[in-house]
């Protein structure tokens, strides 16, 4: 009977699990595997119980307070029972389901993004001042971005819309590395209820997933002084161009551009009379190594400059050959190809007219590894003077134009624009004496170079639009270098030393008349006497040759100079002298 009593009991919690698993929607066969285990376990524990309490009775025979005592053991294993039957444990989740869900968790948990499987984004950067500009290829479907400056473990937020990235202000000198993580939405978007309308609404959570990210190291940020206007020194290095090439003053003895590749400076000696050229390159540390090169047709070569990339200088032409480039090695000092470049892209701002003006001058940018070119302006009535001097960008591997900057200073300082030279923060214009100004001077403009780091990464093509210089929309020069030397400068150039100091060197065309003293022959009137003079009718002259006598006319006494033939000496110029110095103008 009591044997029977717990099979009842046991029954009444089965069919219980039974009802709670079908109202839940679970599957009962699926819980009982768990619950079975349970169910056996409350089963030896009320076997057990009984057994206990047949001890218990035979103990009241003998005792009635021991038969007390069995009782409330019975009522207690009863309770034990009912507990049993009312414990929640069909609410806990399967091993499976909680393991899913644990793994879930940590896909989405933000402090934890290495579990998740990240691709490679490709991060540029370029470090300036006390700047560094990062730039790095865009991530599909990001929806923003975090970048990091070194070990920073806070970062700034940039929308994935950003055109101009990010740049990090206030720099300190150095080496430094750039982190970029690309986030997006995690797909969990869940429906609402439906409630009798057409369509139900639809929900989504704002949560997020690292899935990218990139580096970019060692970027060197130089803590470079802003440029002010000023006077520089001039220290000629004792440098004579012409007569290292033997030229006469009427041969190939006019400076024009001027380059360098850190170690030996190049100077291009073109002719006034044919527009060709020849180059002679010296070693700065050493002048007495020097080279001269053979004739090339270089069609003046007012601008020169060298592209370390490619070890090849690079020269502009004149006139007809205004878009030309000519490209020459610096070894053999001989001309290898030319070559013009190309306006293949839209660039809003800048008519059609202006890309005809050509160029007048350029400089190569390593950093970019960009050529710099300065718009010649009107040149025999072709192209727009509204960008005169302005700065064309150039790809330096297939010479098309990616960029424009508006440089206007044209109208401030009038003067004779001839070369210039660049770097990653400034373009220099380099300006001879003129009509307003008494020596050679310097305009220092600062280009905003960050500008072309979106098209170097090969997310774009070209920069669409004209930016201005100086970042003030004025386009005027941060800084005006005025240069000692009271005659007409047309090469610039400058080498960088170990600790990143620029050092700056111009070339300086002298030319003047010669002169000389020689011995000149001339008459000197003396008086001798009286003579009688006639006037004749016919020519209506007087003369000492007595006229005939139908013409003759009045007559009259008048002296007769005899002239003496003395010698003097007397200075006259003799030819136009062609001297070319090299000065050192200092470190800016």
């Amino acid at each position: 009977m009591k044997n029977s009593l717990f099979r009842s009991r046991i029954l009444a919690i089965v069919l219980t699990l039974m009802i709670s698993v079908t109202m839940a929607g679970g599957s009962f066969l699926e819980a009982f595997a768990v619950e079975g285990e349970q169910a056996a376990a409350n089963e030896t524990e009320a076997v057990s119980d009984g057994a206990e309490q047949e001890s218990d009775e035979e103990q009241a025979a003998v005792n009635e307070e021991a038969g007390q005592t069995a009782q409330e053991t019975s009522a207690d294993t009863e309770s034990k029972a009912e507990e049993t039957a009312s414990e929640p444990v069909l609410e806990e989740a399967a091993p499976e389901e909680a393991a899913t869900e644990e793994v879930s968790n940590e896909a989405v948990a933000p402090e934890e993004p290495a579990q998740t499987q990240l691709t490679d984004i490709s991060v540029k950067a370029a470090g300036d001042e006390n700047f560094i500009t990062a730039v790095w290829s865009s991530a599909e479907d990001a929806a923003y971005y975090m970048v990091y400056l070194d070990a920073s473990t806070t970062g700034e937020k940039v929308e994935a819309t950003a055109e101009r990235r990010w740049v990090f202000k206030n720099v300190s000198g150095g080496r430094h590395s750039i982190r970029v993580e690309a986030y997006r939405v995690k797909a969990n978007a869940e429906a609402t209820p439906d409630d009798g309308t057409e369509s139900a609404v639809q929900t989504q959570t704002a949560e997020y997933e690292l899935f990218a990210k990139g580096a970019a190291e060692n970027i060197n940020a130089s803590l470079r002084p802003k440029l002010w206007s000023r006077g520089v020194g001039a220290t000629y290095l004792g440098l004579s161009l012409r007569p290292m090439l033997g030229e006469g003053n009427n041969g190939y003895a006019v400076a024009q551009g001027a380059a360098t590749d850190g170690k030996y400076g190049y100077f291009l000696m073109a002719s006034s009379d044919n527009q060709k050229g020849r180059l002679i390159k010296i070693n700065l540390s050493n002048p007495g190594e020097y080279y001269a090169g053979q004739v090339m047709g270089i069609h003046h070569g007012n601008g020169m400059t060298y592209d370390s990339k490619r070890n090849r200088l690079v020269c502009v032409g004149y006139g007809a050959w205004r878009q030309q480039l000519s490209f020459i090695d610096p070894n053999t000092l001989q001309l290898t190809s030319q070559q013009d470049v190309s306006y293949p892209y839209p660039i809003e701002g800048v008519s059609e007219a202006a890309k005809q003006n050509g160029l007048g001058a350029i400089a190569y940018v390593k950093e970019y590894d960009v050529f710099v070119a300065r718009s010649r302006g009107r040149n025999n009535g072709v192209g727009d003077s509204y960008f005169n001097n302005d700065i064309w960008v150039i790809n330096a591997e297939n010479l098309k134009v990616i960029g424009h900057v508006y440089a206007h200073v044209t109208g401030q300082y009038p003067e004779t624009y001839q070369s210039m030279d660049a770097d990653a923060k400034y373009v220099y214009y380099l300006l001879s004496p003129g009509s307003g100004q008494s020596g050679n001077i310097i305009l220092a403009l600062d280009w905003d170079s960050e500008n072309l780091l979106p098209v170097l990464n090969g997310e774009k093509e070209y920069v669409e639009y004209t930016w201005k210089a100086n970042n003030d929309d004025s386009g005027n020069p941060d800084a005006v270098l005025t240069i000692p030397i009271g005659h007409e400068s047309e090469g610039l150039f400058h080498t960088t030393d170990a600790n990143g100091n620029a050092h700056f060197y111009v070339s300086e065309y002298y030319g003047r008349w010669k002169y000389k003293t020689v011995t000149k022959k001339y008459k000197v009137k003396k008086k001798w006497k009286k003579v009688r003079k006639w006037y004749n009718k016919k020519t209506k002259k007087w003369t000492t040759k007595k006229p005939k006598k139908k013409y003759r006319g009045k007559s009259k006494k008048v002296w007769k100079y005899k002239y003496k033939t003395k010698k003097k000496k007397v200075t006259v110029k003799d030819y136009w002298a062609r001297d070319d110095y090299v000065y050192y103008i200092g470190s800016f």
